[in-house]
């Protein structure tokens, strides 16, 4: 009996063991998911601001791919993001 008794604190053991890792794979999955998203915000933003054909017009500033929040300090205008880059 206490060799079943043992085998069995093994099984729960292991199924501990494996839904730690389940939780695991499924927070790197929305992880993922949610950078995929920010990803593809910033994609739809970089093409809503290439129709801008003045330079001082306002652009939309492009996102954190990590947390979704607008990225601080980000040119508000195409002359500002040249400046950035010393033209």
């Amino acid at each position: 009996m206490d060799q079943l008794s043992d085998q069995i604190s093994d099984v729960k053991r292991e199924v501990g063991d494996v839904k730690r890792q389940v939780g695991d794979v499924t927070r790197a999955l929305d992880d993922l998911g949610r950078r995929i998203t920010n990803s593809d915000r910033n994609n739809i933003i970089r093409l809503e601001n290439n129709g801008e054909v003045d330079e001082n017009a306002a652009i939309a500033p492009l996102v954190n791919v990590t947390t979704g929040e607008e990225i601080v300090r980000c040119p508000a205008t195409f002359s500002d993001f040249d400046n950035l880059r010393g033209k």
